[in-house]
């Protein structure tokens, strides 16, 4: 039975993917819903390759978990989708979700900073000086405020622990730390010691709870309107 579903699965995706697991579709296209597809992909893997049942739970915060549990295993593989992707993209900042993807690894208020309150102080400057610059008329206004930036940057990166986030995964013993940017997804993944599950979950909430992308998105924004002409 188990060989019939592979075949079945590799010969027709779409069709398998809709008759075995519908419910998630939620009545929608599974050939135009990339994001639905992904997710059925993991789904079919873990439910007919491990032998494993899968547990679908929906937590209060309204995050959607699937868990596959193994106890023969000593490590565990983690992911955090997000439902986002380059098709969200506004069309004046194109690649702007990749971009995001990239800065989730440079810190949080926590993560990263060696005094977030110092920081923030900096942080906040910059980004009132990315808006005045938005307004602003000329290039030479343009380039007096950009100079004001990239001064205040400097005094921000004082406060900055290159990499930390990285390095904290890697001392709880996690592997394959990565991430990717799919058409309608970004996903955070990667493998750790059953042991550091707790410790796993508090680091990625402090991710996206505390990330510090607000000026970042501020600056794609603006100059790619900038480049545009706009």
């Amino acid at each position: 039975m188990l060989r019939f579903y592979k075949n079945f699965f590799f010969k027709n995706p779409h069709k398998f993917l809709k008759k075995k697991f519908s419910k998630f579709l939620k009545k929608r296209d599974v050939k135009k819903n990339l994001f639905a597809n992904f997710y059925l992909r993991v789904l079919f893997e873990l439910c007919f390759c491990s032998g494993k049942q899968v547990k679908e739970l929906k937590l209060k915060n309204g995050l959607t978990v699937f868990l596959n549990e193994d106890n023969t295993q000593p490590t565990v593989y983690g992911a955090v989708v997000v439902k986002g992707g380059a098709k969200r993209d506004p069309k004046d900042a194109t690649g702007i979700a990749h971009y995001l993807e990239h800065m989730f690894f440079k810190g949080t208020e926590d993560i990263g900073t060696v005094n977030y309150k110092k920081e923030k102080v900096y942080l906040d400057k910059i980004s009132v000086l990315y808006d005045k610059r938005k307004k602003a008329k000329t290039e030479k206004e343009r380039d007096a405020i950009l100079k004001e930036i990239t001064a205040l940057t400097t005094k921000a990166n004082e406060f900055a622990i290159p990499n930390e986030i990285d390095k904290i995964l890697e001392n709880m013993g996690c592997e394959n730390v990565n991430a990717f940017t799919s058409h309608d997804a970004i996903v955070y993944f990667n493998s750790m010691p059953s042991n550091q599950i707790e410790r796993w979950l508090e680091v990625y909430s402090n991710r996206f709870e505390k990330n510090l992308t607000n000026v970042c998105i501020k600056f794609i924004l603006m100059d790619n309107k900038q480049f545009l002409g706009q």
